[in-house]
């Protein structure tokens, strides 16, 4: 172990190697973020997830959809740490008498 200790000591940069890099935040866009697990083994097939969100959202604006696996989001939330256990979701009812229309019954 001291051996490798001592070769990486002698280790230095050659003058056109000791240059400093700039790195830039990356840009974010505008909007909202949908974020999915899928609780399967198989391989998903994202090109059909998005035909298919497309045909049923009939969204006004395109949207992308990406693998992110263990990458982080703009937030720098690892995806992996998400928990899924919360999701908030509207319910409509159709024909529902005018008496049942009261937060209790909902």
């Amino acid at each position: 172990m001291e051996e490798i200790i001592d070769r990486c000591a002698k280790l230095k940069l050659l003058l056109r190697e000791d240059v400093e890099v700039a790195i830039q935040a990356p840009l974010t866009e505008e909007g909202l973020v949908l974020i999915g697990k899928f609780c399967t083994k198989r391989k998903i097939n994202l090109e059909s997830v998005a035909r298919v969100l497309r045909s049923v959202w009939r969204a006004e604006h395109n949207f992308e959809v990406n693998d992110l696996g263990e990458n982080k989001m703009v937030r720098g939330e690892a995806v992996k740490d998400i928990k899924y256990d919360r999701s908030p979701f509207w319910i409509q009812i159709h024909g529902l008498p005018t008496m049942c229309q009261t937060k209790e019954v909902g």
